[in-house]
C-alpha cells in the first residue's frame, strides 16, 4: 500500500476499467491510501467519494507522495555540494559550515533519518519545522511541498530544502 495525492480530478470506478460503472469523482488535493493493480490503475477506499472501494487512473491525476526519507546515491553527492554551495550564496551564508552540518547529521550523507524516522532529509527537519520553514513568506516564490523533506536532492534544478540557520 502507498500513500498517494491527486493533482488532476479523477473517476473512481466500480472496476480497473474506465468502462465500469463511475462511483464518482475524486477531488484535486485528494490524499489516500491505495494499491497499485493492473493497467496502471489503483485501488482504494475513498470514503469522502464513496462507501465503497473502487479503482481509479493514476497516471495523469494521481502521485505516490514519499513517506520516508530518499538517501542521496553516491553519483549525486557532488550536486548535492554544488546545491549547498549555490545556497549558501545566495543566503549569504557558510558552505562549509552547512555542508558539515549535512555530513555530521547524516553520517557522511549516507543516512537521511534519525533513528525514529521523524527528521529527516540532509538537514534534518522534523514535520513541524519544515512545515514552519516553507510557510516562511520569504519561500513564497520556491515550489516546496511536503513531500520535499524525505528527498536529500528533492528538484536537482533548484534548492530543494531551506536553510538552517547559523
Amino acid at each position: 500500500m502507498a500513500t498517494y495525492s491527486i493533482f488532476k480530478a479523477a473517476g473512481l470506478f466500480r472496476e480497473a476499467d474506465t468502462g465500469s460503472e463511475r462511483l464518482g469523482t475524486v477531488p484535486i488535493d485528494t490524499t489516500f491510501v491505495g494499491t497499485p493493480v493492473q493497467d496502471g490503475f489503483i485501488k482504494a477506499l475513498i470514503p469522502s467519494v464513496s462507501p465503497t472501494e473502487g479503482f481509479l487512473l493514476e497516471e495523469g491525476h494521481a502521485e505516490e507522495l514519499l513517506v520516508t526519507p530518499v538517501p542521496i546515491h553516491s553519483r549525486d553527492v557532488g550536486t548535492f555540494c554544488a546545491l549547498v554551495t549555490r545556497a549558501a550564496r545566495d543566503a549569504s551564508t557558510d558552505r562549509d559550515y552547512l555542508l558539515a552540518v549535512a555530513y555530521d547529521k547524516t553520517k557522511n550523507l549516507a543516512e537521511m533519518a534519525d533513528a525514529e524516522g521523524k527528521k529527516v532529509g540532509p538537514f534534518r527537519y522534523s514535520e513541524e519545522e519544515w512545515s514552519a520553514a516553507i510557510a516562511n513568506p520569504r519561500l513564497k516564490d520556491e515550489v516546496l511541498q511536503v513531500q520535499d523533506r524525505f528527498f536529500g536532492t528533492a528538484n536537482l534544478s533548484s534548492q530543494p530544502w531551506p536553510l538552517p540557520t547559523l
